[in-house]
């Protein structure tokens, strides 16, 4: 029959304390991080074109994810190998503590593996439908009917342009070109800003046009960045103007703008910006989607560390006194009965380590009563003898006389 090895105690039930504490200091670094990055990640979409362009923010933390999930795989394998070795050593409270740590982490593992899965899941299809083709081809669309209004109107104005330059030419000397602009103009259309642009800058302007519109015309005329249309006419367009230039057979040119209202250019310009960024982000799209993924692995992690180190935790408020009174036992079966267990506690076992001490108190008073009791039997007797001898002594010697 196979015999069971005794028990060994754990050899250091009170020197584990800093280790304890540096665990729990890491437990609450790695939890500050766990909900600070899901915080950054849950609005990470709010924090700017400037983020995705420079793309730091996304690897900083896909990086800083993977070194927290190593961290975590580090810290439940090294309690996860501490309960086998424990347990192969046959330390004593080894088999109840892994017993409740495996089923604290299966128990917790279940619907976190289920939730980690609904999650991942529910993550991919939002990015997809975030970063889908649907919303490239909204955006898209958006951006040509802006601009598809902007050429129809600047095509509009190069009948406008053709009119204003026809004007110049046939303008009098005794007639500023001012004036002729605005005579030009005021057939044409009210709404719209002529021009006439030469190499020196701004010749001669009719209507109200800013100074930056016309610092953007002059720069694209020098680059002629426009599209031709018929006669020759080439036209410009904006995020906030369209327009349309006639050049005239001395180099200058007649420039006929229409500006749009603020509140239409502003749409315009959030259009424009959704796009660059949407192109943006879809360079990042499995960058982003890994960055995800990672936080789902670092939670799911994280909460099988906790369910480990619950119980631990639980298990060693089992096993301690559990030992002390092995220990305590093994004293008292060698005949050291001045064993006192200090452990306070108001649940069983502080009640149980209670009624240990008053047993060994007690076995203690018992053992000094029959120790006092031998005592006085031992004198009682020598007395006994004593007197037996004595009597003998006088029945021989009356004998004798007799």
């Amino acid at each position: 029959m196979k015999e069971t090895p005794p028990w060994r105690t754990d050899p250091s039930p009170g020197k584990d304390l800093a280790r304890r504490r540096r665990e729990r200091i890491a437990i609450g670094i790695v939890a500050v991080l766990v909900i600070g990055l899901t915080i950054l990640e849950a609005n990470l979409a709010a924090v700017g074109g400037m983020a995705f362009s420079s793309n730091i923010i996304i690897f900083a933390l896909i990086n800083l994810n993977v070194i927290l999930i190593v961290l975590l795989i580090f810290l439940v394998t090294r309690n996860v190998f501490k309960l086998i070795l424990d347990r192969k050593r046959n330390i004593l409270g080894a088999k109840i503590r892994s017993r409740l740590v495996f089923i604290f982490i299966a128990f917790s593992l279940i619907p976190t593996i289920l939730l980690f899965v609904a999650a991942a899941n529910i993550t991919t299809t939002s990015i997809k439908s975030w970063i889908g083709g649907r919303v490239g081809v909204a955006l898209t669309n958006a951006l040509d009917i802006a601009r598809g209004d902007l050429e129809k109107e600047a095509a509009r104005l190069s009948g406008v342009a053709d009119q204003a330059a026809s004007a110049v030419l046939r303008k009098r000397r005794k007639i500023s070109l001012k004036a002729s602009l605005e005579k030009a103009r005021r057939g044409s259309s009210p709404d719209v800003s002529l021009l006439v642009v030469g190499r020196a800058g701004v010749l001669a302007a009719s209507g109200g046009v800013t100074g930056e519109i016309a610092s953007q015309i002059r720069s694209r005329l020098k680059g002629e960045e426009g599209n031709v249309v018929r006669g020759g006419v080439m036209t410009f367009i904006g995020e906030s103007y369209a327009s349309a230039v006639r050049r005239l057979p001395d180099g200058r040119a007649v420039v006929a703008v229409k500006t749009i209202p603020r509140h239409e250019a502003k749409k315009i310009r959030e259009i424009a910006k959704a796009y660059d960024e949407y192109h943006q982000v879809r360079l990042l799209d499995d960058p982003i989607r890994a960055s995800y993924i990672a936080t789902l692995i670092l939670i799911t992690l994280l909460v099988v560390f906790a369910a480990s180190w619950m119980g631990i935790y639980l298990a060693r408020q089992i096993t301690v006194p559990i030992q002390m009174l092995a220990e305590g036992t093994e004293k008292v079966a060698s005949g050291d009965l001045d064993v006192r267990l200090d452990y306070r506690s108001d649940d069983e076992f502080g009640h149980l380590v209670g009624s240990f001490n008053r047993m060994t108190a007690d076995l203690k008073g018992m053992k000094k009563s029959l120790e006092d009791a031998n005592v006085s039997l031992s004198s009682t007797f020598e007395e006994l003898r004593r007197r037996s001898r004595f009597i003998e002594t006088i029945l021989t010697n009356i004998s004798t006389g007799v």
